[in-house]
């Protein structure tokens, strides 16, 4: 029985050197046709991705997912542990949001996703 469990936790453990994210998201939605009113707490969630970019590693998501943010909160998957991060950059043209992680434990567990070359233009 005791075995079973320690199995079981061993497979619950994130691995070292993961690339992709759950984001959970909570912001404050105000009503413009009513401004008067209080605003109301809305939550949500989406996926985000580590990548090396400007010389160091960035957690990257849509910007539908982080923009308005007041809370943000990675974890990595098959993982009970939370970071909490906050929004540095967003583009709405593009849908992408880039996303900052104090937590120095993170970025040691974390691993950027291999990019392809890109090939030339001919």
């Amino acid at each position: 029985m005791i075995e079973n469990q320690e199995k079981r936790d061993e497979k619950l453990e994130a691995p070292n050197g993961v690339s992709v994210v759950k984001i959970s998201t909570t912001a404050l939605a105000f009503d413009y046709e009513y401004p008067w009113r209080s605003p109301v707490i809305e939550k949500w969630g989406g996926s985000g991705f580590l990548m090396e970019l400007f010389g160091g590693m960035r957690l990257v998501t849509n910007a539908h997912v982080a923009s308005d943010a007041v809370y943000m909160e990675v974890q990595f998957a098959h993982d009970a542990t939370r970071y909490s991060a906050t929004l540095q950059h967003v583009s709405d043209e593009c849908d992408l949001a880039m996303v900052a992680v104090e937590d120095p434990e993170f970025w040691q567990r974390a691993k950027p996703l291999e990019m392809a070359e890109v090939p030339e233009r001919e």
